[in-house]
């Protein structure tokens, strides 16, 4: 699993960078709530951080709404998964 920035058109259609995490086949499966601000300990990490965020705009745009369909079709996949492995785990 990894994460990268991208650019989100939300609800209200607002653009903002949103921090995106993927299943290993490259399907978002979560994204941050609130967009994202540069962080870092030290200048050079904030540099460095507003580098991935910029990085973001040369990728296609995201749209919030087709993500959470996504992210919900995924969520009865994960949670499957998870009444297994209780089943299993329970006996």
């Amino acid at each position: 699993m990894n994460w990268n920035y991208r650019v989100v058109l939300d609800k209200e259609g607002a653009l903002s960078i949103r921090e995106v995490h993927y299943n290993d086949d490259g399907t978002p499966y979560a994204y941050s709530s609130n967009p994202s601000t540069p962080y870092g300990e030290t200048d050079d990490e904030v540099r460095a951080d507003l580098v991935y965020m910029l990085t973001a705009t040369t990728k296609t745009t995201l749209i919030q709404e087709e993500m959470d369909q996504i992210i919900n079709d995924n969520s009865h996949i994960q949670e499957a998964v998870d009444l297994l492995n209780n089943k299993t785990t329970d006996g």
